[in-house]
């Protein structure tokens, strides 16, 4: 008996854990003929030298019962910076752990909108784009660390190696892009 309870505790006392999400929605709509999630924008990498800064911030979508990936890039500097464009058959490939690679689709040919801060005499790009996800290809995703990120850019890439975790200098806010879709994707299923 004694065995019984302390199986059904530790039964019940995981399910209660395993419930609790950390899902933070930038919005969420349900209507007849719509169904919309959004998460908020989650910092996968950090990078700040000298006067340059370069951001790297993902977002899930799911737009009736369609899995996106947000993907957006700041980057900062007093210098001029090159704009950075993303043709529609561009692809996002993030390696895992295990080694296996996923591969997201750009949905749409853009490039990087220029902003300049005359008071602060600072260039600024900012580069958002939405890929989707295959059905098949998000299982391994919600089991297994993120090992590298490869964005393609027109006729080159980028690689980030996510950290395990990280203290944003800018926002002050600890980040663990490494587990970035085993903490969120369920937030969008």
């Amino acid at each position: 008996m004694k065995k019984w309870i302390t199986a059904l505790f530790i039964c019940v006392t995981a399910l209660s854990f395993g419930q609790q999400k950390n899902c933070k929605y930038d919005y969420e709509q349900v209507t007849d003929t719509l169904s919309a999630k959004k998460t908020t924008e989650y910092m996968m990498d950090e990078k700040i030298f000298g006067a340059n800064t370069t951001l790297l911030q993902f977002s899930l979508l799911n737009h009736d019962d369609v899995l996106y990936l947000g993907f957006q890039l700041f980057e900062k500097n007093n210098i001029f910076i090159p704009s950075k464009c993303i043709m529609e058959d561009s692809k996002i490939f993030i390696q895992l752990k295990n080694g296996k690679i996923v591969t997201l689709k750009s949905t749409q040919d853009v490039c990087s909108q220029y902003f300049f801060e005359p008071e602060q005499q600072v260039n600024t790009n900012i580069l958002t784009n939405y890929y989707v996800f295959n059905k098949q290809n998000f299982e391994d995703l919600k089991t297994q660390p993120i090992s590298m990120i490869r964005v393609q850019f027109g006729s080159e890439h980028e690689d980030y190696v996510p950290k395990k975790s990280f203290v944003s200098e800018i926002t002050k806010e600890s980040y663990y892009p490494e587990n970035y879709f085993m903490v969120h994707l369920d937030c969008v299923m």
